[in-house]
């Protein structure tokens, strides 16, 4: 049986609910006419940041070491690069050495230096290193395994070697994403070395070499993963030659033809120029020279930082490359030879501020500074050989930064009562 209600009732009911109904209809006409979000920008940018080799002599983990704390401390190695490496979304470095917790540390040339590093390589901003060089096996199967254990701990990224072949085939490309203002990049990474000094790799280890099968195979698999951009990481080239060799060449025409979009080199330890396709885009630094080490022939204390930019429309995908610049920086000891190994302090200082500083902030010594400049000089001379513009940082650039001898890390209390034994 239906029920129905009178009319009258039906008519007071709805002028009854009719002022709410009003009143809600106000506030939604008031919420809408409130300003809009800002349209979204069209283009995002993103900065990539690379640098050469990073190696660890025996005098450089002596003058680290801290006898009173037990500890070491790289702080001040990356001091004043924080502002340049922070700047950029993706920080590369290329690890030319092999972690160890055995309390045996080395310099050349087996490279085995104190877990410690890592972390500092951490705080400092980079993100993704290349373990692929011909000192990847310089502590054999436990270097390899554990210097890979150590990165994993602190969630860096790393790529070109591996634990065993079915950790290579599950990560390897790499594949990095970097989310910014609600827009993916995605690159396919690779990483791959000439040779690891006649020490072969034990199994199951695996060190990428430079084996054009594999490579081109490896290229395939990268491009199934549809990234913005294949990368390969190099370790080539002869060293101490400020020019590319036929071998490089060679390889940079080939892995182009491939279809990689940007090749790093490293292992001449000094720099050569840089080179950029004008009709594809594809961009090569053949070698970024060192980052940091200890060595002292002709150009190795001379490294650069790369910066590349890129531009990426968030409605169409599309991405281009906006601009190539690098600063070049210098590797200074402080207290070099006028005290002893254990107090000097390894630093990097970005050459242009300091030719910009009247006052001399990092207080190098007249003979230092005449070297650092003649260096930089015939390095700048033979960079604009090539492609990118170098960067130039003001005086002001070092305002806020505490002297050399500052000592900025909390070490933690001394855990053991013997030396570390380095050599």
């Amino acid at each position: 049986m239906k029920y129905f209600l009178p009319l009258s009732l039906c008519l007071l009911l709805f002028w009854a609910c009719e002022p709410a109904q009003i009143v809600e209809n106000q506030r939604t006409t008031k919420d809408s006419s409130q300003a809009p979000p800002p349209p979204l920008d069209t283009f995002v940018n993103f900065r990539f940041l690379a640098v050469g080799d990073f190696m660890q002599h025996g005098d450089q983990i002596r003058a680290a070491y801290d006898p009173a704390s037990g500890q070491f401390d790289y702080e001040p190695a990356f001091r004043y690069l924080r502002p340049l490496i922070d700047s950029a979304d993706l920080a590369i470095l290329n690890l030319e050495l092999t972690l160890n917790d055995k309390n045996n540390f080395s310099g050349y040339p087996m490279f085995r230096s104190p877990d410690t590093l890592a972390h500092f390589i951490k705080a400092a901003g980079f993100d993704l290193l290349s373990t692929a060089n011909n000192h990847t096996n310089d502590n054999f199967d436990y270097g390899l395994q554990h210097t890979l254990d150590v990165l994993d701990s602190l969630n860096l990224a790393h790529t070109g070697s591996f634990r065993d072949s079915i950790e290579r085939k599950a990560i390897y490309p790499l594949l990095y994403e970097l989310q910014k203002d609600s827009v993916a990049l995605r690159l396919a990474v690779l990483s791959f070395t000439y040779g690891t000094n006649g020490i072969p790799t034990r199994k199951p280890g695996i060190v990428n070499l430079m084996d054009s099968l594999e490579i081109r195979a490896d290229i395939a698999k990268a491009k199934a993963k549809k990234p913005d951009l294949i990368v390969a990481l190099a370790h080539w080239g002869l060293e101490y030659q400020l020019q590319p060799n036929r071998e490089q060449q060679k390889w940079e025409a080939w892995l182009r033809k491939e279809g990689v979009d940007l090749i790093i080199g490293g292992h001449p330890h000094v720099l050569q120029p840089l080179a950029r396709d004008s009709s594809s885009g594809q961009f090569t630094a053949y070698s970024l020279g060192n980052f940091i080490s200890n060595q002292f022939r002709p150009n190795t204390d001379i490294g650069l930082i790369l910066e590349l930019d890129f531009q990426k429309n968030r409605f169409t995908g599309e991405l281009q490359p906006k601009g190539a610049n690098y600063i070049p920086i210098w590797r200074h000891i402080h207290h070099y030879k006028q005290k002893p190994v254990a107090d000097w302090i390894y630093t990097l200082l970005p050459i242009s501020a300091l030719l910009a500083d009247s006052s001399n902030f990092a207080q190098l010594p007249q003979a230092e500074w005449a070297r650092m400049k003649a260096t930089y000089l015939r390095n700048q001379k033979n960079l604009a050989q090539g492609a990118g513009q170098e960067r130039f940082l003001p005086a002001t650039y070092w305002q806020g930064f505490p002297p050399i001898d500052s000592v900025l890390t909390p070490l933690p209390a001394r855990k053991h009562n013997f030396r570390p034994r380095i050599r």
